[in-house]
């Protein structure tokens, strides 16, 4: 047997394990094994990776021998090869109570608690292997990991860099170093490493994942998006993966793909706040209308966590998409509360103030969400719906122009500016923008025609202002205003008997002003109803300070009714209002003369000829 041991442990010093097995073996065989063959035969097998088998003569060993250091570090090293870490363990730390206290057992400690997830202790016991004097690559990169999954992520670094420097970094290395930059935000370092790892050979779906997820972080989805769909080939499809996916799809504004991976997350069966809120995020954007269900999901999320600023301003964006727009106010402004001082969110405040028939504090927040130096055509024309509003016309025009300057020359914009234009009394340059939205538009609206009918008709083109006006009255049931315009228009080609129908029927709807009891007597005096046209008149004239037609025609109907002394005080009142109108001092001379006031008389006949000359 002696002879044996030398044998064998000669060829062990010269590492010529299978040797040295083959000795052992043949011995076996003769039946000559004892506790020392067991021993080095597991030995041996351990060092050649032989596990199991070198666990089968390492156990025979632990049937007939008392415990020992040795044998307890043997078993747990080629447990914990094994996988087995937990049994690794036990073997490990009776190895340690029974006095063992070196690098090594420090290290195989460290190592397994490591794989157990017992990573606190894991990070004790390598340090304590570096206490007694480890310092090789290996040490650093596994306090790397564990101080990683720790979320000690400067300390981990620290270690990790300490290895790089040591030699030459693998994919495993790289891989840890650029994950650990990764969760302290330095994105673009942890590409790079990654990157690296991946260059070195690494092709497995966590570096993809990981690669992908910083990738995304720095807006780079579509690169982020091949290495995810990179892990999902090799593999990976769970929760994690399939929500990132979805979560670049929605950064490059590819909904229904990104949906259709939320959707499949849904249904694996994730449910918290980061998810709700990325779901209905995306269903938000789909096309069809899906705000409802959108706001579910985001209402969930608020369920499981407070909302901040961002959680506030999609639920008001989509409450503001459905035209619930005083909630959607209160929910945007309890943004803008939260810190949110963003111009996105002044121009959401400022859209949903304008359709909640705030027009002076809708302005208020977009000259917050102006930049000056570089308007676009959304913000151009909310200033100018809600200026219209106020009247202020001239503004009003102003950012119609500048948005049409920056390219946006649609139906919406010509419309608005037609009206604003209208309202200047600037019909024909209102018409030229309101026929071209006319154009433009596949199915003009009623609206539409209603307002090219009406700068037709001021324009005096009263024949085409009617075809309008008649082709609004098709499409929607006439309101006051709009039988007021036909009226209006037929009255002015001597259809009076048919003006007055629609003068009528917009009376009964409510219409009682100076305009619509002026039209309605001018109607009945050319009908010859002179008394009946004085009483609409005299309405006219105590609903607000009369204008100068409306004195025109009070002088003529009290003319034609032979009451002079007033039809005189009329046309007096007019020639202050208006003394260059050569008609209303013809007028005045025709009263006068018949009040016999002849000389008077001539003397008004002479200033209406020579205001007629000139």
């Amino acid at each position: 047997m002696e002879d044996l041991k030398s044998r064998v442990d000669e060829l062990l010093e010269n590492q010529e394990y299978d040797k040295a097995l083959e000795l052992l073996t043949e011995n076996e065989i003769n039946g000559e094994a004892d506790i020392w063959t067991n021993s080095t035969t597991g030995w041996i097998l351990g060092k050649l990776g032989r596990r199991e088998e070198a666990l089968e003569y390492l156990r025979k060993v632990e049937g007939e021998e008392e415990e020992n250091p040795w044998l307890c570090c043997e078993i747990g090293w080629n447990l914990g090869a094994l996988g087995k870490s937990k049994e690794a363990l036990y073997y490990l730390n009776r190895a340690k109570e029974l006095g063992r206290d070196d690098v090594w057992i420090n290290s195989e400690l460290g190592w397994n608690m490591g794989r157990l997830d017992r990573n606190e202790e894991a990070v004790y016991y390598l340090n304590r292997a570096k206490e007694l004097g480890r310092d090789d690559n290996w040490i650093f990169e596994e306090l790397g990991w564990n101080l990683g999954i720790l979320k000690k992520y400067e300390e981990a670094l620290e270690n990790l860099i300490i290895s790089e420097k040591m030699r030459e970094p693998d994919a495993w290395t790289n891989s840890q170093i650029g994950w650990n930059l990764g969760k302290m935000g330095r994105d673009e370092e942890a590409v790079a490493y990654l990157q690296k790892a991946v260059d070195q050979g690494r092709d497995d779906a966590w570096v993809y994942s990981t690669l992908a997820w910083n990738l995304g972080k720095l807006e780079k989805n579509k690169e982020a998006l091949e290495y995810l769909l990179k892990a999902k080939d090799l593999g990976r499809d769970d929760e994690w993966l399939n929500s990132e996916i979805g979560w670049n799809y929605d950064r490059i504004d590819q909904y229904e793909k990104a949906y259709e991976y939320l959707k499949k997350v849904e249904d694996m069966g994730r449910s918290d706040a980061w998810f709700f809120r990325e779901y209905g995020w995306c269903i938000g954007r789909l096309e069809g209308d899906r705000e409802e269900e959108a706001l579910k999901y985001l209402m969930k999320a608020e369920e499981l966590e407070e909302a901040d600023s961002w959680l506030n301003t999609e639920i008001g964006w989509n409450l503001g998409k459905l035209g619930k727009n005083e909630e959607a106010i209160e929910r945007l402004k309890k943004a803008e509360k939260q810190g949110d001082t963003s111009r996105w969110l002044y121009r959401e405040i400022a859209w949903n103030l304008g359709r909640a028939k705030k027009p002076k504090e809708a302005l208020e927040y977009l000259r917050k969400a102006e930049d000056k130096d570089n308007l676009t055509p959304w913000i151009c024309t909310e200033f100018a719906w809600n200026l219209g509003k106020l009247g202020e016309v001239e503004e009003a025009i102003f950012y119609l122009r500048k948005a049409k300057e920056l390219g946006r020359d649609d139906a919406w914009v010509n419309r608005e500016l037609g009206w604003n234009l209208g309202k200047q009394d600037k019909y024909k340059e209102a018409l030229e923008c309101l026929r071209k939205a006319e154009k433009i538009e596949e199915d003009p609206d009623a609206w539409l025609y209603r307002e090219i009918g009406w700068n037709l008709g001021m324009l005096d083109e009263f024949k085409e202002a009617l075809e309008y006006l008649r082709k609004a009255e098709e499409m929607e049931e006439a309101d006051d205003w709009l039988n007021s315009q036909i009226g209006w228009n037929l009255g002015e080609q001597d259809k009076y008997v048919e003006a007055m129908v629609y003068i009528e029927r917009a009376m009964k709807q409510g219409r009682d002003d100076a305009w619509i009891n002026g039209e309605y007597g001018w109607l009945l005096s050319k009908l010859n109803k002179y008394e009946e046209a004085l009483e609409y008149f005299k309405k006219a004239e105590a609903e607000k300070e009369p204008s100068d037609w409306l004195l025109g025609q009070l002088g003529d109907v009290h003319k034609e009714l032979g009451k002079y002394e007033l039809a005189l005080e009329y046309y007096k009142k007019l020639e202050e209002a208006d003394p260059e109108d050569s008609n209303n001092l013809s007028n005045i001379a025709d009263v006068l003369t018949k009040l016999e006031r002849s000389e008077e008389a001539v003397e008004y006949y002479k200033k209406s000829e020579k205001k007629t000359a000139e």
